[in-house]
């Protein structure tokens, strides 16, 4: 008899398949109980609801593009600023969702129930140590507004290219993102135009690349 991390393992192991394949608007709950060989009230038992299900997994997802783009900066980079590791996981991420359309349509499906204020996705952990990095004396709730409106940015830049609001490029995504990085953590332009650039760089030997399961790599390449 299967225990009960076995069974919520394969839950949610089964909601990235059908995540990936179909999109969050088209899986329901029963096709994921089904491929999991479990029944629907198992999977809201174990997570809730669909929302919180496929909240749970992009914020496994981007916390795995993080680390393998951590992987990355390390062999290229050892001793990176965080300032500069946040740069090039913007650039990463942004990449990914450029070049993976079923990547950006369970996002910008998912991004209509507001996921990432309700989730844990938010970065409040890495914005908690950038301002430490920049011994900025900030409360824990100024922290958490930062960590939030740099996301809430970053989501709505993404589904404003996407349904055609704006025409921008990743370059200039990844520049509004990293610009208010700089307004909340009171960093001069000129160090922000700095990690722009250096991340810029550093994002040209880097391959990334979001697969099935929203498995992510990311590979050091030759110059």
């Amino acid at each position: 008899m299967a225990g009960n991390g076995e069974i919520r393992e394969r839950i949610y192991e089964a909601a990235k398949d059908l995540f990936y394949e179909n999109g969050f608007a088209k899986t329901t709950l029963r096709m994921i109980a089904e491929r999991a060989d479990a029944n629907s009230a198992m999977v809201s038992y174990y997570f809730g609801s669909k929302t919180q299900l496929a909240s749970e997994i992009i914020g496994d997802y981007y916390a795995a593009a993080r680390r393998a783009g951590k992987v990355c900066l390390d062999e290229l980079c050892p001793n990176a600023s965080l300032y500069l590791e946040s740069a090039l996981d913007n650039r990463i991420t942004t990449q990914n969702f450029s070049d993976n359309q079923k990547l950006l349509r369970f996002y910008l499906e998912l991004d209509e129930t507001n996921f990432y204020v309700d989730s844990d996705i938010v970065a409040v952990d890495i914005f908690r140590e950038l301002f430490k990095s920049r011994s900025a004396q900030m409360d824990e709730d100024k922290i958490r507004a930062a960590a939030i409106s740099v996301s809430a940015l970053a989501n709505a830049l993404i589904s404003a290219r996407a349904n055609g609001m704006i025409h921008y490029s990743d370059e200039e995504i990844v520049r509004s993102i990293m610009d208010y990085h700089g307004v909340c953590l009171q960093i001069p332009q000129d160090e922000t135009e700095r990690v722009l650039a250096e991340s810029k760089e550093l994002a040209k030997r880097i391959r990334t690349t979001t697969g099935p399961g929203f498995e992510v790599r990311c590979e050091v390449i030759g110059e």
